[in-house]
Parts: C-alpha cells; structure tokens; sequence
C-alpha cells in the first residue's frame, strides 16, 4: 500500500479536511501574487497572519500544510531552515534574526488612501503659482513684476488686499501704484482667500528669489499670459496648477498601482510602459518574474482609482515625449522636467518617506510596506 493511502486512512476524516482547507488558501495566495508554492511563498503566507493570529494559530496552519505534504511523500515545510527561523521569530515576538532592521511597516488600503491624498496637498510653489495668475489677472502686472513682489508690498486682511507697486516709466522717477482688491466668496480667482493660504503657510510670495524659483514661477505664468484674452483662461490656469506637480501625478499611479499589484521594489523600477495595458474594468500589467499577468481592477472613487491615475501620469509623460513602449513606467521628476531614468530603490523609499511625512503618518514605512500590507489584506479576507 503506498504511503498516501496510508497516511490518509490513519487520519480523521475532519483533520484531512481542515488540511486541505488550509492547502486551499495557501494555493489562493500564490496566484493572487504569481508566486510559487515553495518555501518562501510559505513564509510569506505565514508571516502575513502575523499581525492577525496568535503564533499558536500561524503553527497550526503550518501543521496543516506540512500534513498535505507527507500525504503526497514529500517533505514537510517545517523542515526548512527559513521556515524554522520564522517560527523561531513568532516565538519571541519579534522581527526575524537578521531583518530585524529592515522591519518595516504595513501600509492597508486606508493608509494608501491618506497617501494619496496627501499628493492633493498644494505645494509652496502652486500656492505661489495661483496666487500670481489671480494678481495678473486682477492688476494687469506683468510677470517681471510679479515675480519680484514682496510682503512687504502687500497689505492684506480678510476683506481686501492693497497691492503696492513702485514703477519707472522712462527716465522719470519711480512712482507708486495702489490697486485695492476686494475679497470674492466661494470663488477660487479670490485674490483674497489665495495670499491668505500663501501667508498662512509662512511663504512669502517672493523673498529674494533665486533664479531657478522666479524661472519655476515664470514657467507657470507664461502659458497663461500667452492666452488671457481667452474667455476662461484664469479659471483654466487655475484648474492646471491645482492638478499638481508632474511627482504628484506620478506618485499617484505609484501609489495606488504598486499597492493594488503589489509590486516588489525590483519589479515597480524595471516595469516599463508597455507592460501596463488598459482593459475593461481596470489595468493589467505583465511583471517580469512572474507566471501570469496581473490584474489591477478600477475602483468607484476616482480619487483613487489606479485606472485614472495611470492615464492622467501617462499623459504627462506623452506631453514630454516620452511615449516609448520602452520607457520606465515610473521615472524620475527634476521639478516640471520628467527624466529618461527609472526611479530608483531609494527613489521608492523616498516617496513613501515623503508621503507619510505630508500624510502625518508614524511608523517604520518603506516601498516594501506596500507589498505586505495588500498581501496580508488579501489572506484576512480569504479567511
């Protein structure tokens, strides 16, 4: 008789149950993340329980797997020296031997979510950028001048603004000008509410600018004095400054593609646009390593939606000539510049860092925080 048979007719039809139950989920788990079903494919269905069992539980389902093994004649998980230091480290309660220091955090969906809206934040520069559309547009001054503008020049309350301006016409002496602007509630060309929001962040509109921060704000207005005969233009400026930073965008589609994918650190830098596809009802990315094409479904809120994410970053990147099927999906930001170059491992680190700071968040976050918190999202609720 061979050892399957008998091994299964010595246990209790309800233990080769519940092991084939556990082997169940197991097998679920490895698809949904395009693993294979070996040692560190268990290690990771294990330790992604940590957090939500008893190490008593996480033993138990290790018992289950290793009995489906010695049912089939093959080696028990238990045996493996990896899986041994995993237990060994639930035992003590904390992080494995030697990666102890790069423990890290998980981020869940919600903290994805604050991620994410923390890339909506305006930046001092859209601040300053909107604010100087809303003075052209009101005042009739130029960038050159604009772009030098101090507090001292503005006098601000709630309800009006004065604005004071020494100008040189020909070889004369410089004379003032005064405009007196009045507040305008619920509307976002409130020249008003915008140099509030500058101020309150402690931002001066200009102070002693350097070259590259009056190049940025010249960069902003241009586009816009270009077109404001246009019906509409300080209402369109506005609506473009307040999409965001080329990295916003871009940390965007990051965020919420790397999370629904679970994307290692590896695979997001070496994923290229042409492995991301949009089908009916989501995303599909073919990633290097793995035995199938991940799905990455839509989501009803287009704030996070990965879908529109994706297609507003792809965008950006089309506008600056980077359409290649070769391009990096994810690559560099120098400012309103997109570079040829793939973020990096430490770029990775660097946007969640940056991320969880603006979001308010406190913990031990990296890239990888990512990974494990979808893939331990994903076995609670499989089980």
């Amino acid at each position: 008789m061979s050892r399957d048979l008998t091994l299964a007719g010595a246990i209790p039809q309800r233990r080769r149950l519940e092991a084939e139950r556990e082997a169940a989920r197991f097998a679920t788990f490895c698809s949904a993340f395009g693993l294979d079903e070996g040692v560190e494919a268990v290690s990771l269905y294990l330790a992604a329980q940590a957090d939500v069992e008893t190490g008593q539980a996480t033993r138990r389902r290790l018992h289950y797997l290793d009995l489906v093994r010695r049912i089939s004649g093959q080696p028990p998980w238990s045996t493996s020296p990896d899986v041994r230091a995993l237990l060994h480290g639930l035992h003590r309660a904390r992080p494995i031997g030697p990666q102890a220091p790069d423990h890290v955090d998980p981020l869940y969906v919600e903290l994805v979510h604050a991620l994410v809206d923390a890339t909506f934040l305006s930046s001092v520069h859209q601040r300053r950028a909107a604010a100087a559309i809303i003075l052209h547009a009101s005042t009739g001054l130029p960038a050159a001048v604009l772009t030098r503008l101090t507090w001292d020049q503005v006098r601000l309350t709630r309800r009006q603004v004065v604005v004071t301006v020494s100008q040189r016409v020909g070889r004369g002496a410089p004379a003032q000008r005064f405009w007196t602007l009045q507040a305008l509630p619920d509307d976002p060309a409130c020249p008003v509410a915008s140099l509030l929001l500058l101020r309150g962040g402690r931002y001066v509109l200009v102070d002693k600018p350097a070259l590259w921060d009056e190049a940025r704000l010249r960069g902003s207005l241009d586009p816009y004095l270009r077109n404001s005969d246009t019906e509409g233009a300080v209402g369109l400026a506005l609506l473009e400054v307040s999409q965001g930073s080329q990295s916003q965008v871009r940390d965007r589609a990051l965020l919420t593609l790397g999370y629904a994918a679970a994307l290692r650190t590896h695979e997001a830098t070496h994923l290229r646009r042409r492995d991301v596809s949009v089908r009916e009802g989501g995303l599909t990315l073919q990633v290097a390593g793995r035995r199938s094409e991940v799905t990455v479904p839509s989501v009803a809120n287009p704030r996070y939606d990965p879908v529109r994410a994706w297609l507003a970053w792809v965008a950006l990147m089309d506008a600056q000539g980077l359409s290649a099927l070769e391009a990096p999906a994810f690559p560099t930001c120098n400012y309103s510049v997109i570079e040829a170059r793939a973020l990096a491992a430490q770029g990775l680190n660097r946007v969640i860092h940056t991320r969880c700071a603006e979001a308010g968040l406190r913990g031990r976050f990296a890239w990888t925080s990512l990974r494990i918190g979808m893939m331990r999202m994903s076995t609670t609720v499989e089980n």
